[in-house]
């Protein structure tokens, strides 16, 4: 058989989910991800080498535990912008990929760089998780604000047609 690939189309849907037990060859897959997309995409805007792309990685608390699996040190490795959002970081990184995810729909945006979310060990943001009992009643005329899970969902779900697609494994 022909080896396995993912191919990011601009199209709903296009995005990757790992599953297994073992840390470590999880961190190994989304790891050997960010390097083949980072070969693929041009690391400087404008260069004329062809789309650019950036990634937002992250990584629980926990991973500092074993910091030589760590998916951060990629960042000194490949010419690309790498933002390393931690467990405390993680909710900001993801308004403002939502915040862009909007920009682009409204502004239909569909050939703007690729932005890969490389999420490790997704049961590790809770935040991420819907409210249990949020049923979406009371506080009629006020104006929500979005949670993380909100963003989340934003990102994996009108993300990929305008080139922002979540790479996550759990």
């Amino acid at each position: 058989k022909d080896p396995t690939a993912a191919i990011f189309r601009r199209q709903g849907g296009a995005n990757m989910l790992i599953a297994g037990q073992r840390e470590d060859l999880g961190t190994r897959l989304l790891a050997l991800s960010i390097v083949s997309l980072a070969a693929e995409h041009d690391p400087h805007p404008g260069g004329g080498l062809g789309r650019a792309a950036r990634f937002v990685v992250m990584e629980p608390a926990i991973a500092e535990e074993k910091p030589d699996i760590m998916l951060a040190q990629l960042a000194d490795h490949l010419p690309h912008e790498i933002q390393v959002a931690g467990r405390r970081g993680g909710a900001d990184a993801l308004a403002a990929l939502a915040a862009e995810v909007t920009r682009r729909l409204d502004e239909q945006v569909l050939d703007g760089e690729a932005v890969f979310l490389v999420v490790r060990d997704l049961g590790r943001f809770r935040e991420l998780r819907k409210a249990e009992g949020d049923f979406g009643f009371g506080g009629y005329g006020e104006e929500k604000k979005a949670t993380p899970a909100d963003n989340f969902l934003k990102v994996l779900r009108d993300g990929p047609p305008v080139g922002v697609h979540v790479i996550c494994w759990c």
